[in-house]
């Protein structure tokens, strides 16, 4: 059996989604949040950039 998905993203979408059971999902959607990257600070961090990347493009048109 191949190790590989099919390079067609709707098949592929179908078998994962027909093949995985509920306690696998938990656990991967677990191991994603333990990650941190829906952490509060990161959060703030990226809106504060762009913030500041706007206020940048803002000036640039300015001048």
């Amino acid at each position: 059996m191949s190790k590989h998905l099919p390079e067609n993203r709707a098949r592929w979408m179908k078998l994962l989604g027909n093949s995985v059971s509920v306690p696998v999902i938990e656990v991967l959607a677990k191991a994603i949040i333990e990650t941190g990257v829906f952490d509060l600070p990161l959060v703030e961090e990226v809106y504060s950039l762009q913030q500041e990347l706007k206020e940048l493009q803002m000036m640039a048109l300015i001048m």
